[in-house]
């Protein structure tokens, strides 16, 4: 009888400690996060003088590239998770708009912090794998090294003439202090993607209005000007 209940006894906990397991498998997956593009809630279309700005220029986007990194994941006003990568962004390129987190934590998130750039652990020469997409985001060393955070780049009109653009955003401490409120649910059975949005205008426009009459067409190098980028850049993935 002893032999019995022994037997009973040890199959149960087997069954339970199967069972736990299952469980914690169900407990998180992967979420995919999507993220696009947009002006001022209008399609971003490539190449073309469609957009204008809080200073009422007339451009158009030919490139736009940029880091995430140091993304923290909150619900109900607690830390969710913490993601410690960089992670690559190319709005032109099919795929390079979308990312994937493994084992992620079936939970609700509300909202999202993060960098635009890459975090100082990883922002120096070699810091980041040596993949192409990494080695033309180099930054110069003689400007401190480590890697653009953002290429932003195209054509813009005064009027009377069209010439290029180019936001880059880089140097050690220039990185973009970001986040954005969100009400998304990931469970075992949620097949929709986490949809980040990008409002390009938004660097251009709050607390500082840029200008590329009065305050030039290229940032790289020029401290004052990605300032003023760095501090535009805290909501471009903000609602309104």
């Amino acid at each position: 009888m002893k032999t019995t209940s022994y037997t009973i006894i040890g199959l149960l906990a087997v069954a339970l400690l199967f069972g736990c397991k299952k469980n914690e498998e169900k407990r998180s997956g992967d979420l995919k996060v999507q993220v696009s593009h947009s002006v001022d809630g209008k399609e971003m279309v490539w190449d073309r003088l469609l957009y204008k700005n809080e200073a009422e220029n007339t451009y158009g986007i030919e490139k736009l590239q940029y880091y995430l990194s140091d993304l923290k994941f909150y619900g109900n006003g607690r830390l969710i998770t913490y993601i410690d990568t960089a992670i690559y962004i190319d709005a032109r390129v099919p795929g390079k708009d979308v990312f994937t987190i493994v084992d992620f934590p079936f939970k609700y998130i509300d909202s999202i912090s993060f960098l635009i750039g890459v975090t100082p652990k990883y922002n120096m020469p070699g810091g980041l794998p040596s993949t192409m997409e990494n080695v033309v985001m180099d930054w110069p060393q003689m400007m401190g090294g480590g890697y653009h955070f953002l290429k932003l780049e195209g054509r813009w009109s005064d009027g009377a003439q069209t010439s290029g653009f180019a936001m880059h955003l880089g140097s050690p401490g220039f990185q973009v202090q970001a986040g954005m409120r969100c009400a998304y649910l990931h469970g075992e059975n949620n097949t929709l993607p986490l949809l980040m949005t990008m409002n390009v205008n938004e660097w251009f426009r709050d607390p500082h209005v840029y200008d590329f009459a009065r305050d030039g067409v290229y940032s790289m190098g020029d401290d004052l000007l990605m300032l003023k980028l760095q501090e535009n850049g805290k909501d471009v993935f903000s609602k309104k």
